[in-house]
């Protein structure tokens, strides 16, 4: 099959985030199947500077282990980061030989996309070596590509 369609791509959703812009993962996920060789994480930037709460955050609690911040603060750079390049966040599970690249969606205006970029430099810091900043109104939908 590889011969025949050597660019075959198959997206798989591992988990949701029950329509809110920032989660982390339950023990049980992400369910990332064995063959993959590219995890992207994603994270909407409209949670920056939203509270840590369950009404902005899939399982805030657990952003919160994984982040340092405390429930209710406001979500900052460094948590959306926290909860995409940890160990134990969004791209948990995946196969040795799979590369992680985050994705900070929803930065469809200049202020977002400044948000974005603060992101993308503490996934840098952190040791992403790819960060890419999408949005969800227009064409093209990759915004930024931003390299360590």
């Amino acid at each position: 099959m590889a011969r025949l369609f050597p660019r075959l791509m198959v997206l798989v959703e591992a988990d949701g985030a029950a329509g809110r812009p920032l989660k982390a993962p339950a023990d049980h996920e992400p369910v990332i199947p064995s063959s993959s060789r590219l995890v992207l994480a994603v994270a909407g930037i409209d949670a920056l500077g939203q509270p840590l709460d369950a009404r902005c955050v899939h399982r805030p609690e657990r952003v919160a282990r994984l982040s340092g911040l405390g429930l209710g603060e406001s979500v900052t750079p460094r948590s959306i980061a926290s909860a995409l390049w940890h160990p134990e966040g969004c791209g948990r599970g995946r196969s040795p030989g799979a590369h992680l690249v985050p994705v900070i969606n929803k930065v469809d205006s200049a202020e977002w996309r400044d948000g974005g970029r603060r992101v993308a430099r503490e996934l840098v810091a952190m040791g992403a070596p790819t960060v890419l900043l999408t949005c969800c109104l227009g064409w093209p939908g990759l915004v930024e590509v931003i390299h360590r």
